[in-house]
C-alpha cells in the first residue's frame, strides 16, 4: 500500500514527466512547471503554515505538533524556480517526524537575483531563527553546503547538522554519473548548464567562494546525511560530499537507494520510499542534533 492509494513510483516519474515544456523553455515556462508539479502534491491539513520574515527574508514557518528544534529548509529549483508553498506536504512530514519547526525559506533567484543573493538570504535565516538542522534538497541541498562554508567562515554559530537530498554541490559538472545516467528523467546536464549561466553568469565557479561549494573547503562542517538516487545525474555529486566531508574530518551517512527518481523524499505523501526516506532523516537529527 503506497502512503496516498493510487500513488506509488510510476506515478511519481510521471509527476516528473509531465511537465509540457518546450524545447528551449523561458524561465517563465520552468517556473510554471515546476509549480504546476509540486502544487499536485497533498498539503496534509491537520499542520500548521505560516507566512513569516525572518532576517528580511520571507519563509513559511510549518508545524506539526510538539516543538523540539528549528529546521531551515531551502528548495530546489536549479536556483532559477521553486517557492515555499509547494514543499508544505513535505516540510509537514518532516516537521513531525523531527518534532520541529520547519522553516521552507523563499530565497532570492536568479536571473533577477543572481549568486550570492540566494547564499545571503539564506544565512541571514539561520542566523535570525538559530537553527539546529540546515536541510536542502537539489539546488537548495548544494546551497545549504554553500551557507554552512559562509557562516562557518564569518565566525558564526553553525546549525548541529545538514541534510542533503540530491544535492547539486558540484558547479563544474564534472561528475561522471552526469553523463551516464542518460535515463534520468528529471535532471539533464543542459538544463545544470543553463541554470548556471543564470546563477553565476560570467562568474568562474572556481574563483568564486562558496559558488561550487563542493570544490571549498570542507573542514568543520557539521555531521550530515546525504540522499541520493542510485541512477539520478546527480547521484555523484552526492557520492562526492559524503566523501568530502569525511575526509575533511567530518561524519556522513550516505544513503543511495535504488529505483528512486531525483529528490524523492519530497514526495512523502504520496510515496512510501519517500516517507522511510523522512524517518530516516528524523532519527539522523535526533541523533547528532539532540533537542
Amino acid at each position: 500500500m503506497t502512503a496516498v492509494d493510487g500513488y506509488g513510483l510510476a506515478h511519481v516519474l510521471a509527476l516528473w514527466a509531465d511537465r509540457t515544456l518546450p524545447p528551449d523553455p523561458a524561465i517563465d515556462d520552468k517556473r510554471a512547471a515546476y509549480d504546476r508539479l509540486l502544487d499536485r502534491l497533498p498539503v496534509p491539513a491537520d499542520a500548521t503554515y505560516d507566512s513569516a520574515e525572518i532576517g528580511g527574508v520571507p519563509v513559511t514557518r510549518v508545524t506539526a505538533g510538539p516543538v523540539a528544534r528549528t529546521v531551515v529548509h531551502l528548495h530546489g529549483g536549479g536556483f532559477v524556480m521553486g517557492r515555499s508553498p509547494g514543499y508544505r506536504g513535505f516540510a509537514a512530514a518532516l516537521a513531525r517526524a523531527a518534532r520541529a519547526e520547519v522553516l521552507l525559506v523563499d530565497y532570492g533567484l536568479a536571473p533577477e537575483r543572481p549568486f550570492p543573493a540566494g547564499l545571503h538570504d539564506a544565512a541571514a535565516v539561520v542566523r535570525e531563527s538559530g537553527a539546529s538542522v540546515i536541510s536542502g534538497d537539489s539546488a537548495g541541498g548544494g546551497l545549504a553546503l554553500a551557507t554552512l562554508q559562509y557562516l562557518r567562515d564569518a565566525g558564526d554559530r553553525l546549525p548541529a547538522a545538514l541534510v542533503a537530498i540530491s544535492p547539486w554541490v558540484d558547479l563544474t559538472l564534472t561528475a561522471a554519473s552526469l553523463d551516464e545516467f542518460t535515463d534520468d528523467p528529471v535532471v539533464t546536464k543542459d538544463s545544470l548548464r543553463n541554470n548556471i549561466s543564470h546563477y553565476l553568469g560570467d562568474t568562474d565557479p572556481l574563483a568564486a567562494p562558496h559558488a561550487s561549494p563542493l570544490q571549498g573547503d570542507l573542514a568543520g562542517l557539521p555531521p550530515a546525511i546525504v540522499l541520493a538516487g542510485a541512477r539520478e545525474r546527480l547521484r555523484d555529486d552526492a557520492i562526492a560530499l559524503a566523501a568530502g566531508l569525511t575526509s575533511a574530518g567530518g561524519a556522513a551517512d550516505l544513503h543511495v537507494v535504488a529505483h528512486m527518481p531525483h529528490v524523492w523524499p519530497v514526495f512523502c505523501q504520496v510515496l512510501d520510499e519517500g516517507r522511510d526516506a523522512v524517518a530516516s532523516i528524523a532519527a539522523f537529527v535526533d541523533r547528532v542534533a539532540p533537542a
